[in-house]
Parts: structure tokens; C-alpha cells; sequence
């Protein structure tokens, strides 16, 4: 009973902010816990794991929420002044992740050849920031930039060159100072941006679901998909993105339709 009051409370008001602790936490506090209880009865301490019988709730995916086809245009149409503008132009065009994004350097980006090497995240670390490897070797890829972001990247370039700041990192995406962003600051800077054009308040991540939901909507294949997210597999954009298919299996019975004879 005690331990069923522990999750109660550790669901409704855990955490820093009192808000709850996250189904995926409480799972992971729970396999903690099961774990020293086993030993214990291992060891003899105990005579049985009271954890046997406790249900914790199911780990709850995030709802994604990409962006529309109005709202892109609105973006690329309204916000070019705007710092932020070649982070989120970069963001729905590649999939890329915000560690990801944040980490970029200019000697991951080949103008020439219209790609960028994504190689290392920027991560939140002890109250700063650090960047690390990134968590598997599919997630090290080379994804391919339209035409028009290379466009924007090389004015980019150019104005980060031409300008003299603070502070030289070599970063794509930074402050106007040349400093990298915190990835909590940026989601900050991003949630200022989208309300400034009246679009409705997102993640950053949910700029990597609109890259893959309108790649797939326009005839994207899902492994040229899975590449260019570094999904492990197939399974995992599957996972996430399969509910657009449907449509697209209707677009190909039609075309089938088509081809037959009457």
C-alpha cells in the first residue's frame, strides 16, 4: 500500500515543477526499485517483491504535431528577418534533430554538393552544455539540402563572415553573439518565433515530423525516410509515421485503375 501510495504521489506532483513525473519516468523509477526489492529477496531480506503486483501506466507517446502546408509557406514567406529563420528553414528540410541542429558546424555543411554531414549533438549538461556522439551508428548520416536552403545558407554564411561577434564556435545555427544556444533556449526562441506568426506552439522536434510527414504525403519512400532521420530501421518510421500511408495506398490503387483495361 505504501508503495502504491509512493507512485500515486510521484504521478500526481513529482518532478521539479510539481507537475507529475511522465508515465516513461515512472517506469523507469519502478525498474529501479524492482530491482533492489529482487535483490533483497535474493539475499533473503525480503520474502517476496511487493512490486510484483503493481501496475504502472503505460509509457504514452508524444502526440506529433507537424506543421501544415499554410504554415510553412507563412514561415518561409514572413519570418526571413528573423534569427531563428535558418535553424527552423534547415529543421523542416533535413529531419534534422535540435542536438543535432544546435551541433552543426560549417565543416558539416558542403555548399557545393548541396548536403551536411550530421555527425555529433549539443546536449544539456551539468547546467551548460556539452556535445557528444551521437547514440547509434545509423543516427551518423549525410542528408541532402534543397537547392533553396543552400541558397539561404551561403547568405548565411556570408553575413556570419562578414560580422564581427563575441564569440567564433563555427556553428550553422547561433546566437547573434556567434555563442551556441542552449537547447532549453532554443525551444524558448522557437515558441517566441511561431507566436509572433500565429501559428500554434510546438517542439522543435515536431519540425523533423514535418519533414517525414510531408516527404511521405508527396511520395517519399520510407527507407530514403528512415536514412535521412537515422531511424536504426524501417520499424521505427513505420511506427511513427505509418498512419500516413493509408493514403498513399489509395493514390497507388488509383493509379493501378488507371492502368487497367475496362
Amino acid at each position: 500500500e505504501q508503495l502504491n501510495d509512493l507512485f500515486n504521489t510521484l504521478q500526481r506532483t513529482g518532478g521539479k515543477k510539481k507537475t507529475g513525473l511522465s508515465s516513461s519516468t515512472l517506469r523507469k523509477v519502478h525498474f529501479i526499485l524492482f530491482s533492489a526489492l529482487e535483490k533483497a529477496v535474493e539475499d533473503e531480506i525480503l520474502s517476496k517483491n511487493p512490486l510484483h503486483k503493481l501496475e504502472i501506466p503505460k509509457a504514452v507517446k508524444a502526440k506529433i504535431k507537424p506543421l501544415n502546408a499554410d504554415e510553412i509557406k507563412l514561415i518561409f514567406s514572413d519570418s526571413k528577418s528573423d534569427p531563428l529563420f535558418v535553424g527552423v528553414a534547415l529543421a523542416i528540410s533535413t529531419g534534422i534533430r535540435r542536438g543535432e541542429l544546435l551541433a552543426l558546424t560549417w565543416d558539416d555543411v558542403n555548399l557545393n554538393e548541396g548536403f551536411i554531414s550530421i555527425n555529433k549533438q549539443l546536449i544539456p549538461f551539468k547546467g551548460g552544455t556539452a556535445i557528444t556522439s551521437l547514440k547509434t551508428e545509423r543516427s551518423n548520416r549525410v542528408v541532402g539540402v534543397p537547392q533553396k536552403i543552400i541558397d539561404i545558407l551561403k547568405q548565411e554564411k556570408a553575413k556570419q563572415e562578414s560580422s564581427e561577434r563575441e564569440y567564433n564556435e563555427n556553428k550553422v545555427i547561433c546566437q547573434e553573439n556567434g555563442k551556441h544556444y542552449h537547447p532549453r533556449n532554443f525551444q524558448k526562441r522557437f515558441d517566441k518565433f511561431l507566436d509572433e506568426l500565429g501559428i500554434e506552439k510546438r517542439r522543435v522536434h515536431d519540425m523533423r515530423h514535418t519533414f517525414a510527414t510531408h516527404l511521405l504525403s508527396n511520395g517519399g519512400y520510407v527507407n530514403e525516410i528512415q536514412n535521412a532521420l537515422g531511424h536504426t530501421d524501417a520499424k521505427t518510421t513505420l511506427s511513427v509515421y505509418g498512419h500516413i500511408l493509408p493514403g498513399r495506398q489509395k493514390e497507388l490503387a488509383n493509379k493501378m485503375n488507371k492502368i487497367l483495361p475496362k
